[in-house]
């Protein structure tokens, strides 16, 4: 028995974080209005982020302090910098993210536009995964920006109605000012710039970027899943040779997107990559596991050249570390 799969929800809530957080709108706004207060939130966002980063970046070497003030600035000035990379691939590289999400999409059917119900729920297992990592992942990112600003706030707020006014420098991160921010009311304005970055940096880019990935990744290992289900259950279809041959066709599209990803290691979570690695090769096993002896011949042919293929796992190299996965990322 198959049925119908509705494939759009698949990365459904990750995009809307992306949009949320004004760092990528994949999907067309249809009003005009709502497209040009969008236009200037995404430049609202980006002048903050920038801003901010800027300042972080230059602070080690533009401000005179102690060594051990210079190794602090030095490792958030390194943070800073991944974090803002991840961010500025996604703004250099929308329309190759666009061809991504959509080839996630439009590929969870091998066998025309119908899958099986144990593809549907090996599709549904993996994107359910896929939401629970984002949603914890941006909640907790979300909680650690909160409990970092609010004792902040706190002792700021308790210092002003004691003394009714504030004559110091007020900052939540060490980061580099063209002019003097000691007294009221640019120190406030300071501190509360700070804190909108803060939060634009902990929960937009870190939290709903990695989410986004992540994601992306538990999709890739869908892919590989869906296809190990699909071999198994060749000997089951009308047209044996026909169904490997779809097969055959959606491994290569996987391994061109797989390669389309490529770019992104750096933002690849180990421990994640592991499950595609695990899925890809057993792509591999379900061949070999197939009834393949009793196929005809130019079936067995085919899934020879399935098997031969899948001796090469699909891996993405960590420059000269190795390739990512669990125990390097452990």
């Amino acid at each position: 028995m198959a049925s119908q799969v509705d494939s759009n929800n698949i990365l459904s809530l990750n995009l809307k974080l992306l949009m949320i957080a004004g760092i990528w709108c994949r999907d067309t706004i249809k009003h005009r209005r709502t497209r040009i207060f969008y236009s200037f939130y995404e430049k609202a966002v980006f002048l903050i982020i920038t801003s901010y980063n800027c300042g972080v970046f230059l602070h080690p070497f533009l401000v005179k302090q102690s060594m051990e003030d210079f190794v602090d600035s030095l490792v958030i000035f390194i943070c800073e910098i991944l974090h803002y990379g991840k961010y500025v691939s996604i703004l250099l590289q929308k329309k190759k993210l666009t061809k991504l999400t959509v080839f996630l999409e439009n590929n969870l059917h091998i066998q025309g536009n119908v899958i099986s119900d144990m593809e549907k729920e090996v599709k549904q297992r993996k994107v359910a995964l896929a939401r629970k990592i984002t949603i914890f992942y941006f909640s907790s990112l979300c909680i650690t920006a909160t409990a970092m600003v609010v004792p902040v706030v706190a002792v700021v707020l308790f210092e002003y109605l004691n003394k009714n006014a504030i004559t110091h420098e007020l900052v939540i991160w060490k980061m580099w000012i063209p002019f003097d921010y000691s007294q009221f009311p640019t120190n406030v304005i300071v501190f509360v710039y700070q804190i909108i970055a803060t939060f634009y940096t902990g929960c937009s880019i870190i939290g709903t970027v990695n989410a986004f990935f992540m994601s992306v990744i538990v999709c890739t290992s869908l892919l590989f899943e869906m296809l190990s289900t699909s071999i198994k259950n060749a000997e089951k279809s009308p047209d044996i040779q026909l169904h490997i041959r779809n097969c055959i066709i959606y491994h290569q599209n996987i391994l061109k997107y797989v390669w389309a990803i490529y770019i992104f290691n750096r933002l690849y979570v180990g421990f994640i990559y592991d499950d595609v690695l695990f899925q890809s090769e057993e792509v591999g096993n379900a061949a070999y596991e197939s009834d393949w002896y009793n196929m005809p011949i130019n079936t067995k042919n085919s899934i020879r050249m399935v098997i031969m293929r899948c001796q090469r796992r699909v891996a993405i190299a960590t420059g000269p570390f190795g390739y990512l996965s669990m125990p390097l990322f452990a």
